[in-house]
């Protein structure tokens, strides 16, 4: 059964999978966003990438804190996928990744504190 992620401000989530073939595989959510899906506008990504295209019908979107200020991001849009190896937490807050995290019901702050990834070597 379909759920929107804000009653009456969110797109509806009509579905979820992983998408396999570029690191990582992600779980992304199928989307539907009603008469807004619609409007075309321009979306502003990290290192200057700008897509100009109505709100995405699959999104899916991975951030991982590597270090104090340095995070790994990959983002699933529609059939694209973008990668990002060091972005600080202001290249990343500079974006329109917020915005469309609030629509799904998240706060993009609340992921940029997560703990510090730590790698542990096997002995």
């Amino acid at each position: 059964m379909p759920v929107a992620a804000q009653p009456g401000l969110g797109p509806e989530v009509t579905g979820c999978e992983f998408r396999t073939g570029a690191p990582p595989s992600l779980a992304v959510m199928h989307l539907d966003w009603g008469n807004r899906a619609r409007q075309s506008r321009y979306w502003h990504l990290p290192n200057g990438v700008v897509l100009s295209s109505r709100p995405p019908q699959v999104f899916g979107i991975d951030i991982l804190r590597e270090d104090a200020d340095r995070y790994r991001v990959w983002v699933v849009w529609d059939d694209s996928v973008f990668g990002w190896q060091s972005l600080s937490r202001q290249q990343i807050s500079e974006t329109d990744l917020g915005d469309l995290l609030f629509e799904l019901g998240t706060d993009l702050e609340l992921l940029l504190s997560q703990p510090i990834a730590r790698c542990v070597k096997a002995s």
